[in-house]
């Protein structure tokens, strides 16, 4: 999954890098401007669009988000990387007696993460969190999940 996410993020990034180098090497570069720029803005949506559908939703399509409980702790802009997926200060965590609730910011939601309610008993916990260095780590179907240690305490206090 990882491989086939960055063999098509090198062939998109080459191909936008051969058209900047195409127009800007034009004889009416001015004209060209507009194409550079929109090429070079148009990577950050299209990059985080792919890293979304290949390698956020295949991980939490099968978790769709639930109602949450009434006991329910709810932060807004956490941190979480899933795999080589870095969602900084982008997801809305809840937790409650059942689930871990991870709901994307909306822009990143429109670009494909799939907001997620993961059952407790599908996590475990990753010891070896060298990754995670203000929070903690958890394996969900083999996929690491870095997020806030206050997510993931129910994890580690059941193991």
């Amino acid at each position: 999954m990882i491989a086939r996410f960055l063999f098509v993020l090198a062939l998109v990034i080459a191909a936008d890098a051969a058209l900047i180098v195409y127009f800007v090497t034009q004889p009416s570069s001015a004209a060209a401007l507009p194409v550079v720029v929109i090429a070079a803005t148009g990577m950050v949506p299209l990059i985080a669009m792919l890293a979304f559908h290949m390698l956020w939703r295949p991980i939490f399509l099968a978790y769709p988000l639930q109602p949450k409980g009434l006991d329910a702790v709810s932060r807004r802009f956490q941190s979480f990387g899933v795999s080589i997926v870095n969602m900084g200060f982008s997801i809305h965590a809840t937790t409650d007696d059942e689930h871990l609730h991870l709901e994307p910011l909306w822009v990143w939601q429109v670009l494909g993460a799939s907001p997620a309610s993961i059952p407790w008993t599908e996590l475990s916990p990753e010891p070896r969190s060298l990754l995670a260095r203000e929070g903690c780590a958890v394996r969900l179907n083999g996929n690491l999940i870095v997020g806030p240690r206050w997510c993931f305490e129910r994890v580690f206090a059941s193991a």
